[in-house]
């Protein structure tokens, strides 16, 4: 396993490298001067050319690209010309809050979907497989948005249960009462985020389950007089969960990118409405620093994916 993840470990070199540089060009591929608010448009035009050299606008793109990769390796992806801040900390300063929906989105998903699926599979042709398979592809059809915009009529404007917006944090209370608060403001943008991906998991978990109960040694299992929870919870849910893997650690960059809408339609100040702002803003310098950051989240994702198959399923073997 040390082998496999120092060998994994330098793949990834030319992996990041070869985003950086796609990154970099289709940043720079885009229309509009990312200094153009930063100098004043009423000084001369000459002077105003004199400032885009120092800055290096006019520098050749590999130049450009050498110095912005240097900088990067340090974790300094430059200055953003929107907020007049470094990159790194407007970034740092709106991920706690797209961990935090993310990461109950995840919770969310795993706890509906897998169960579903279980029960789905061990019911196959039943009225509640049908019901369950609706669902699925209720939650594949809907746009997240949409769904969004529907839940925040019914259950904010109609019945008032849910906040429309914000994340709880301007209200002056402490302790539990301020506890209690914040998560009155994250069920919405949870449930809508966790939808997103929970009809996909549990259609493979109901794949995975039907094709594992089929085999041999499931049928010796249950020859043998064993309770068929225990054949279905011990012997197969482990072995099916080893492809719902696979999908759970890909969903990881999939909940931070399907974060900017549902965080934009609840504007929740996360890093989905942070790159509205750089994509609105024509602020290249941050919009690179998200991209980058997302395309790191999705290659150690798909590590991540690799090292719990082991964990999960003994028999596999990396070195």
């Amino acid at each position: 396993m040390k082998k496999y993840l120092i060998r994994r470990l330098l793949i990834l070199i030319p992996v990041l490298l070869g985003v950086s540089i796609i990154v970099f060009a289709l940043v720079e591929a885009m229309p509009g001067n990312p200094y153009s608010d930063q100098i004043d448009p009423t000084v001369p035009q000459e002077e105003y050319q004199e400032r885009l050299e120092r800055m290096g606008y006019y520098d050749p793109l590999p130049v450009r690209y050498a110095r912005w990769l240097g900088r990067s390796l340090t974790l300094d992806f430059g200055y953003s010309t929107n907020y007049g801040a470094p990159v790194t900390e407007v970034i740092a300063g709106r991920l706690p809050n797209t961990i935090l929906l993310g990461g109950l989105a995840l919770v969310f998903t795993i706890v509906v979907a897998v169960p579903l699926g279980v029960i789905s599979a061990t019911n196959q042709y039943s009225i509640l497989d049908y019901a369950v398979t609706v669902f699925a592809f209720i939650g594949l059809s809907i746009p997240a948005f949409f769904f969004g915009l529907l839940m925040i009529k019914f259950l904010s404007f109609e019945l008032g249960l849910f906040p429309i917006s914000g994340t709880g944090l301007d209200a002056d209370y402490t302790g539990i009462r301020m506890l209690l608060h914040r998560i009155h403001h994250l069920i919405l943008p949870t449930i809508v985020l966790g939808l997103l991906s929970t009809a996909s998991v549990m259609r493979y978990t109901r794949s995975s389950m039907l094709e594992v109960i089929q085999q041999d040694y499931i049928r010796t299992a249950r020859a043998k007089g064993l309770n068929e929870k225990i054949v279905i919870y011990k012997h197969a849910l482990k072995n099916a969960m080893i492809p719902v893997v696979t999908v759970v650690a890909l969903m990881l960059p999939t909940l931070v990118s399907g974060a900017v809408l549902t965080e934009t339609i609840f504007s929740w100040p996360g890093v989905g409405t942070l790159m509205i702002d750089a994509i609105n803003n024509r602020d290249y310098p941050l919009l690179m620093g998200i991209t980058m950051m997302l395309s790191t989240v999705i290659v150690f994702a798909n590590l991540l994916a690799d090292i719990l198959y082991a964990v999960i399923d003994p028999r596999i073997k990396y070195d």
